[in-house]
C-alpha cells in the first residue's frame, strides 16, 4: 500500500489516518533507521549468503525510497551524514593503523575546515531539499520561546506541561500558524520541560554515551562496532530540528540507552579483566 501510495505515510490528519504513521517525523526516522540497519547488513555481503544480500540490498532501497517520500529534511541530512560517517569507519577500519600522530593532525584539520565550508554554504545546501536558514520556521518559533524558558529557567514545566498555558500559544501560534504542539527541537524541548538541570543531565548522557560509542569502535575496529556511533550521531542530529527526545517519543531514547547498556557492561567487564 505505501509503495503504491506513499502519501498514506505523510503528514495525515490523525482522524484520518490510513498509513502506518501519523506524521511524517515519524515516518522519515523509522525510514531513516532502517536505511542505516539495511546499510549494515549489506555491507557484511562478503560474509552472508546470496538470499541474504539480495535481501539486505531490497530493503535498504526501499526504505530510502520510503524515506525519500517523506520529504523530510531532517531525516534525510541525518543520513546522509550518518552514511559519510560509515563509510570514513570503513576506512578507518582498513587504514586507521597506518596514520601517524601528525597526519591525524591534519584531518582533524581537514575536518574542521570542512564543517565550515557546510556552515558559510548552508543556505545553498538547505535550497537543496527546498528548505532555508531559517530550518523551514523553526529558528524564529525557538526565538519565540525564549521568555518561557526564562519564566522556569531552573527546572522547567514538566513534560509537555508548557503547551497547556494559553499565554505560551498565544505568542507560538504567531510563528507556528499551523498549530505545531512541540517544540520541535528535542534540545529546545528538554530546556521546557526539565529546565536547565534536565538539559544539563541529557548532556552529560549523550556526552557519555558518545565517547562510550568512539572508545569501543576504536578499540574493536569492526564493521557492526560502528553502530553506536551512527545511532548516537543520528539521534543528535534529528533531535536539532525534530522532537525525539522527550514527551511522548521514545524510540530515539530507547536507541540511547540500549547502546548506554552495551558500552557500559563492556567498560566494566573490561576493567574487571584489568585487575
Amino acid at each position: 500500500m505505501i509503495l503504491v501510495y506513499p502519501m498514506q505515510a505523510i503528514m495525515v490528519e490523525v482522524d484520518d489516518w490510513r498509513g502506518f504513521f501519523n506524521y511524517k517525523s515519524f515516518a522519515s526516522v523509522m525510514f531513516a533507521v532502517a536505511c542505516i540497519l539495511f546499510l549494515f547488513r549489506f555491507a557484511n555481503f562478503k560474509n552472508e549468503g546470496w538470499f541474504t544480500r539480495v535481501y539486505s540490498m531490497t530493503f535498504l532501497l526501499l526504505s530510502i525510497y520510503f524515506l525519500l517520500n517523506t520529504n523530510n529534511a531532517t531525516a534525510m541530512i541525518a543520513l546522509m551524514v550518518s552514511v559519510f560517517l560509515f563509510v570514513l569507519g570503513l576506512l578507518f577500519i582498513k587504514f586507521g593503523r597506518l596514520i601517524k600522530p601528525g597526519q591525524w593532525f591534519l584531518i582533524g584539520v581537514f575536518a574542521i575546515l570542512l564543517l565550515l565550508g557546510f556552515w558559510l554554504a548552508k543556505d545553498t545546501l538547505f535550497g537543496i531539499f527546498g528548505r532555508n536558514a531559517s530550518l523551514t520556521g523553526r529558528i524564529p518559533m525557538w526565538l519565540t520561546l525564549v521568555p518561557f524558558i526564562k519564566q522556569r529557567l531552573v527546572f522547567g514545566y514538566g513534560f509537555g506541561e508548557v503547551f497547556w498555558y494559553s499565554e505560551y500559544l498565544v505568542e507560538f501560534l504567531k510563528v507556528a500558524p499551523w498549530g505545531a504542539k512541540l517544540a520541535h527541537s528535542g534540545y529546545v524541548e528538554a530546556i521546557l520541560d526539565t529546565g536547565l538541570v534536565g538539559l544539563l543531565f541529557w548532556i552529560a548522557f549523550l556526552v557519555e554515551v558518545t565517547y562510550l560509542s568512539v572508545r569501543y569502535f576504536i578499540l574493536e575496529r569492526t564493521l557492526y562496532s560502528m553502530f553506536f556511533i551512527i545511532c548516537t550521531v543520528f539521534v543528535l542530529l534529528i533531535n536539532v530540528t525534530e522532537n525525539f527526545l522527550g514527551t511522548y517519543e521514545i524510540f530515539n531514547v530507547l536507541l540511547l540507552v540500549v547502546s548506554f547498556a552495551f558500552l557500559t557492561r563492556g567498560f566494566l567487564s573490561e576493567k574487571q579483566l584489568s585487575k
